[in-house]
C-alpha cells in the first residue's frame, strides 16, 4: 500500500479590474478577509525588471500580522467564458489580465501545481469573477475563499554528516615532548662515548724546582 502522498493547505486568490473599476483583490483567502488583511495578495499585481508575466510565479509577502505568505499565480487575459475566446475590455478599450492563483500559510519553495489544479481554480476565479462584474455599478465586491489542497513539495535526500577527525589524544602533545627531550639526552651521551679523547699533556716545571729544596742558612 503506498503512503498517502503530503499536501499543502492553499487559498485561490484572484486580482483583476473590472469594466468600471480599477485592479483591486476579488477573491482573497478566507483567513486574510476575516483579518482585514485581504490585500496581502495584491503584490502578486505588482511588476518589476526580471520578473516574468507569461508563466507561474512564486513570490513570498509578509501578511500585515508579519506572518510569510507564498503567492504561486499566472496571468490570463481577462475573458467571461473558460477558454479566453470573449476577452474583455476596459471602458476604454484597453484588455487586461486575470491574475489568480494560490496563497500559502508560511514560505514555500518548488510547490507543484498540477494542470488540473490550474483548470479548477480558473473555473472558481471565473464563477467569482462573474458576481464581480454583476455588481460592479453598485461598489467592489470582495470573495472570500476556502481552503484546497496542493501537493506538498518532495523531501530532498538528507546528506550524512561527514564524520568527525579523530582528536589527539589526550596527553599526546605532551608525550612527544618528553620523548624528544629524552632522545636528545641519548645522542649527547653517545656523542661523549664516541669522540676521541685527547690526553691531557703536564705542563713541565721549572728547572729550579727540580730536586731542589729551600736555601739552607747556616746557623750562627
Amino acid at each position: 500500500m503506498n503512503p498517502p502522498v503530503p499536501t499543502l493547505s492553499a487559498w485561490p486568490f484572484l486580482v483583476t479590474r473590472g469594466i468600471l473599476l480599477g485592479y483591486r483583490v476579488v477573491i482573497a483567502p478566507e483567513f486574510l478577509v476575516s483579518a482585514g488583511d485581504a490585500g496581502a495578495v495584491y503584490a502578486s499585481a505588482r511588476t518589476e525588471p526580471g520578473l516574468s508575466t507569461t508563466g507561474p510565479i512564486t513570490q513570498v509577502v509578509k501578511a500585515a500580522n508579519g506572518e510569510p505568505l507564498t503567492l504561486i499565480h499566472r496571468r490570463l487575459p481577462a475573458a467571461v467564458d473558460d477558454l479566453g475566446a470573449v476577452p474583455l475590455r476596459d471602458r476604454h478599450g484597453r484588455p487586461f489580465p486575470l491574475i489568480e492563483g494560490y496563497a500559502l500559510r508560511g514560505a514555500h519553495e518548488d510547490v507543484l501545481v498540477t494542470d488540473e489544479q490550474w483548470r479548477e481554480l480558473h473555473r472558481f476565479v471565473l464563477s467569482g469573477y462573474r458576481r464581480y462584474l454583476a455588481g460592479e455599478s453598485q461598489g467592489p465586491l470582495l470573495i472570500p475563499s476556502r481552503e484546497h489542497s496542493l501537493n506538498a513539495p518532495a523531501t530532498p535526500p538528507v546528506r550524512p554528516a561527514p564524520a568527525p577527525r579523530p582528536s589527539p589524544l589526550p596527553g599526546f602533545g605532551i608525550t612527544m615532548v618528553a620523548l624528544v627531550i629524552v632522545g636528545a639526552g641519548v645522542v649527547a651521551v653517545l656523542l661523549v662515548l664516541l669522540l676521541p679523547v685527547t690526553p691531557v699533556q703536564e705542563r713541565p716545571r721549572p728547572a729550579r724546582e727540580l730536586g731542589r729544596g729551600p736555601a739552607m742558612v747556616p746557623s750562627r
